[in-house]
């Protein structure tokens, strides 16, 4: 792997640079969070080893930059006794584990070999993935869609107690998604490690029904691309088999780029050919944004829309207005824009599908608003 570590003290450095070295990784070094995101500049890095307290960036800034610059990169941050409670706020903003000073070498390998799993995972989901169309037709007509089966299994990040009063659910097996400690616990970073317990229970049973809420935790630290895929790759595995999928998502969005994501992904998680120019035109926020903005207000002019989005670029703006145009969403009279009889319908549907869900009444795949 190519590793990057980062701290202020340099004996440390140069030791755990020697260890790393041999074994076989290619190790660069930097004494300060500053130089750290010089050196992401220059080149790629698959694993980030950072000390929690330096002199200019913190190792949770740095983190929260690399993530915010969308660098692809695995973290693991390093910290004093006195400090966990940071390593797991540092895990919450994107980390994937800590190790505690001074640590035996032998966790840092066997943490090392965590990350190579969950590296090989975001390598399998970057790959574009291929529909059977004629699988997924023969599984529809296969199985009755109006009966969800036992056994369950509850991936979440709420009280499990929740979703089971809510869905009448006597047993389920149950897998956490957070930063607490327990045998079913899984952090949001360790995407390898919730693929896995997925894929046990599938092979462990012939039917069943699988309840995934917690989706939004994953985008805040992971690639919106990775997790996409991850959840296609979910469906696939769902379609060609006898198991039914639930995918909750929360109400309560963590921001509108990850409602727009998860979105995007409830309809594209549906195999309907009618939705293909829907989907086109409002997989990104800002085109989407720009069409609620419109059916709200009626007309505007592109500074008034300019200053309402609150976004950095008027030459994106511009873009996503002429795009709108193009595709009859949008008219402009005089200085004026305002939707088309089609803007409103794509209105219409962006509506239902944030207050009410995607529910295809001919699939096993629901996408539902979870309030």
């Amino acid at each position: 792997m190519k590793i990057l570590v980062v701290d202020d003290n340099r004996t440390f450095l140069e030791k755990l640079k020697q260890i790393l070295v041999l074994d076989q990784h290619e190790v660069s070094l930097a004494l300060s969070g500053e130089e750290a995101l010089r050196k992401f500049a220059e080149k790629d890095f698959d694993l980030l080893i950072t000390d929690l307290k330096m002199g200019d960036i913190s190792g949770i800034d740095l983190i929260r930059k690399v993530m915010n610059q969308g660098i692809n990169t695995v973290s693991i941050v390093v910290t004093g006794y006195g400090t966990i409670d940071s390593a797991v706020e540092a895990m919450k903003v994107g980390a994937y584990d800590y190790l505690l000073k001074p640590f035996e070498i032998s966790n840092l390998r066997t943490k090392l070999k965590e990350v190579e799993k969950e590296l090989k995972l975001r390598e399998s989901l970057s790959k574009p993935v291929i529909t059977n169309e004629t699988v997924i037709k023969d599984s529809f007509e296969q199985i009755d869609f109006n009966e969800h089966v036992t056994p369950f299994l509850i991936v979440s990040d709420i009280n499990v107690d929740e979703i089971r009063e809510k869905y009448k659910i006597d047993e389920a097996t149950i897998i956490l998604i957070g930063f607490n400690e327990g045998e079913n616990m899984i952090a949001p970073a360790k995407l390898h490690l919730l693929r896995q317990k997925i894929q046990e229970f599938v092979s462990m049973n012939t039917q069943g029904t699988i309840i995934f809420k917690g989706i939004e935790k994953l985008v805040m630290t992971h690639k919106w691309d990775y997790i996409k895929n991850f959840v296609e790759n979910l469906r696939q595995e769902i379609l060609s088999s006898e198991f039914s999928l639930i995918l909750l998502i929360d109400q309560k969005s963590p921001s509108t780029n990850v409602y727009q994501a998860l979105l995007h992904d409830a309809l594209s998680l549906v195999s309907v050919q009618a939705f293909n120019d829907i989907i086109s035109i409002i997989s990104h926020p800002t085109r989407k944004n720009i069409i609620n903005l419109l059916k709200i207000n009626g007309k505007l002019n592109f500074n008034k829309i300019f200053e309402e989005m609150k976004i950095e670029s008027s030459s994106g703006l511009a873009f996503h207005i002429k795009k709108l145009v193009n595709e009859g969403i949008l008219e402009k009279e005089m200085n004026l824009y305002f939707l088309t009889p089609r803007g409103h319908y794509f209105g219409e549907i962006i509506f239902v599908l944030e207050k009410v869900g995607f529910i295809d009444p001919g699939s096993r795949i629901k996408v539902l608003r979870y309030t």
